[in-house]
């Protein structure tokens, strides 16, 4: 009897087996999303389900799963710094159409408003994927993905310290477009910018600025490009020419 009984055990723990490794393939494959948001005015650090720190500047979401494979991140909007927590399973960020693949690093990424994804390296080895288009970055060397998902190598930076000034509350431009300036900008204080006339959008700005600090941007802007910000009623300062 016991013998009739045993090809039943079997079967059953076969089919627990079975059903456990499906379970697991499905959950690496849909692992539950957690969702990282700062909606403060500073930026905030952030220790991520695997290890990972992650650096959110102001306004910046951020979505993680991580399966026993794989970890995925989806950077929604904003601006983060990720260092990457060591692990067998491989890590990528999804940013618009553009796709960061870690290779063990440190590593900024930033989702501008037009459509446009910025990514600087400080250590280690990334490799970003837009479409067809692949560039790996070394230390140092930064890139832009165009709108249309075209792969612009930057210039080299000359320290990674302006890189790394906006988690400790500074913002650092190199010719920098005042349309990108004033949307950093914009994420840390209460008196919103607003480019009033589109042939400054362009305008190159470099500069060391306070975040949250509107004052301090509008000072430069007056005495190097004769532009000022007039008041709105709703609260605004309208960016116009002086002459």
């Amino acid at each position: 009897r016991s013998r009739r009984w045993l090809p039943s055990v079997a079967a059953a723990a076969g089919v627990c087996l079975a059903v456990g490794i499906g379970w697991m393939v499905y959950t690496d494959g849909n692992p539950t999303p957690q969702l990282y948001a700062n909606a403060s005015h500073l930026p905030q650090v952030r220790t991520l389900a695997d290890g990972s720190i992650a650096t959110l500047d102001a306004g910046t979401t951020l979505s993680a799963r991580f399966g026993w494979r794989k970890r995925e991140l989806e950077l929604e909007r904003g601006r983060m710094q990720l260092q990457v927590a060591a692990s067998l399973r491989p890590l990528r960020v999804q940013a618009g159409g553009s796709s960061i693949r870690d290779i063990g690093t440190t590593f900024q990424v930033e989702r501008l408003n037009d459509g446009r994804v910025e990514v600087a390296l400080l250590e280690g080895a990334v490799e970003v994927t837009s479409g067809s288009a692949q560039h790996t970055l070394a230390p140092g060397q930064q890139l832009q993905v165009s709108p249309s998902g075209r792969i612009q190598p930057g210039p080299q930076l000359a320290t990674t310290a302006a890189a790394e000034a906006w988690p400790e509350g500074r913002l650092v431009f190199d010719a920098t477009p005042l349309s990108t300036v004033v949307e950093r900008m914009n994420r840390y204080g209460s008196t919103p910018l607003v480019i009033a006339d589109p042939d400054i959008a362009d305008l190159a700005v470099s500069g060391s600025f306070r975040a949250g600090d509107p004052h301090e941007l509008l000072s430069a802007l007056e005495l190097g490009w004769s532009i000022a910000g007039q008041p709105r009623k709703d609260g605004a300062l309208e960016l116009r020419r002086t002459y």
